[in-house]
């Protein structure tokens, strides 16, 4: 880990009120010892590396990442050269408290897990510790080469600072110090800035912020695009309108944070969300008529896996209705205006179902109360919202074994704080030495429609379960429909726990 010499920038300057800072040890001065030091000198022994000076810190260099792999070669030869010449070291004069927070430090951190970090005192002389030893070399090529191998972070790039709502952003930038990890962004308006832990745990740099956007930080840097969408998550959870006006795009690596000042224009066409995902398919595109927000309801019912009939005959639409079943109402339609049947039952509506262009279009409201969708609507930027629970596996179904029953709602709970993004429900579900997987930024506007199926398989002679499930997805950024993953469960207290999911 990198030293994060701001946070005891503070503790520092107390000790300069009552002089110098005292030397580390106590130990009494003794004369340097030719000795050699045990630090690791192979490349493949580093497993990252940056340079700091004061609270600035360098882009890390990583044993994992190709690119890196030239500039650690000559890094580890210079271990291997001051390694060899290095004195066990004692300091005898009080170290300068300004001296040390200003000075230059290599921080490295070994693939072993032990770490040390190269300070920069002289230009011909640094020191490090490692193995509870102190030691000195003198190298000033070996200084000189240090202070000019690494690399300040690239300022930050933002493809728009002025874009509509359901432009593409792309955001991009190499100052996140991890290997891995994830970058959150967020909109701002107004006020101070005082860091506040949400309802399901994420940290905002406010409590008026709302989520919008997660990422993968990989090596350090982060390369993404995402819609501006109409709707993010603020810190209680719900999702709440993002309206036109100044706001502050905030991003966050979990180490740093930062923000630009953008201005956001309402969308050029109405727009469509669903559980806070803008819809960006042009099949899927809401319109308008008559002053109503009319939605494609084929693409509607593939995308939700509704089984849907079209009755050109009688120009109905049949979705989950037999035409049998629709005629055994006593309607078979006047063949002057499209009906809408759903699980038996013709739905009214005060606007009626229309054609254009071959696809027949549905008024938004009848959709969410033929379908039990909660519904939001955003006049000043013309955006709907539905929001939809998935439909998930009958607990009842499996009341005859208990054990099955528990993994199916432990299922389900899954699917569901999944879809809400919930990463305190989540690690809930997982067993104390897990990782809930998979990442929340790794999984895009991905969400979970329904559960289609379950299969349970034992294993370790009872003691775990493995639960091979079906999920129907929407959003899916490659395109995928559903997929079959294998839940591996166990016993942790009492409880059944997932251990890990493929």
């Amino acid at each position: 880990m990198f030293r994060k010499k701001a946070i005891v920038l503070a503790f520092m300057m107390s000790l300069f009120v009552v002089g110098v800072l005292p030397a580390a040890q106590a130990a009494p001065a003794q004369a340097a010892v030719k000795s050699g030091a045990p630090i690791p000198t192979d490349v493949d022994s580093i497993k990252q590396a940056g340079y700091s000076h004061a609270d600035m810190s360098s882009v890390p260099l990583f044993g994992s990442r190709e690119e890196d792999r030239p500039v650690l070669k000559r890094l580890a030869a210079i271990l291997k050269r001051i390694a060899a010449k290095a004195e066990l070291y004692t300091r005898e004069e009080p170290v300068d408290g300004m001296e040390s927070f200003f000075g230059n430090d290599v921080d490295i951190t070994f693939s072993d897990g032990t770490s040390t970090s190269l300070t920069l005192t002289h230009p011909d002389t640094l020191t490090f510790y490692y193995a509870d030893a102190s030691y000195r070399a003198k190298d000033a090529a070996a200084v000189e080469e240090l202070n000019n191998m690494f690399h300040n972070p690239d300022q930050t790039t933002i493809s728009s600072t002025t874009p509509r709502i359901g432009d593409k952003i792309v955001l991009k930038g190499n100052d996140a110090g991890f290997e891995s990890g994830t970058l959150t962004v967020f909109l701002v308006q107004g006020g101070s800035y005082q860091s506040f832990t949400s309802v399901k745990g994420v940290a905002f740099p406010a409590k008026r912020a709302l989520l919008i956007h997660r990422a993968p930080i990989t090596h350090a840097r982060y390369n993404t695009a995402f819609q501006l969408p109409a709707f993010g998550e603020a810190s209680d959870g719900t999702l709440q309108p993002v309206k036109p006006g100044e706001w502050s795009l905030v991003y966050s690596t979990g180490w740093l944070q930062s923000g630009r000042e953008v201005k956001i224009a309402a969308p050029a066409a109405p727009q469509l969300s669903i559980n806070g995902v803008l819809v960006s398919d042009s099949a899927m595109k809401p319109i308008t008529h008559q002053g109503r927000i009319m939605l494609p309801l084929r693409s509607l019912s593939v995308s939700f896996g509704w089984p849907v009939q079209w009755d050109h005959v009688n120009k109905r639409v049949l979705i989950g209705t037999s035409a049998a079943v629709a005629e055994a109402e006593g309607n078979k339609g006047s063949g002057k205006s499209i009906s809408l049947w759903v699980k038996g039952k013709r739905i009214k509506s005060d606007t009626a179902p229309i054609i254009v262009k071959g696809s027949v279009y549905v008024p938004l409201r009848t959709v969410a109360e033929a379908f039990g969708f909660g519904i939001a609507w955003t006049p000043e930027t013309r955006s709907a919202h539905l929001l939809f629970k998935p439909a998930l596996l009958s607990v009842e179904a499996y009341a005859k074994d208990q054990q099955q029953q528990l993994i199916v709602k432990a299922v389900n709970d899954y699917a569901a704080a999944l879809n809400a993004r919930d990463e305190k429900r989540l690690a809930a579900l997982f067993s104390s030495t897990a990782k809930p997987a998979p990442g929340l930024q790794s999984i895009g506007n991905r969400l979970i429609v329904s559960i289609r199926d379950i299969k349970f398989e034992a294993r370790n002679e009872g003691k775990n379960m493995l639960a091979y499930v079906t999920f129907a997805y929407l959003f899916d950024e490659n395109g995928n429909t559903e997929s079959t993953q294998g839940i591996v469960f166990g016993l942790e207290n009492g409880n059944w726990r997932i251990l890990d999911v493929d």
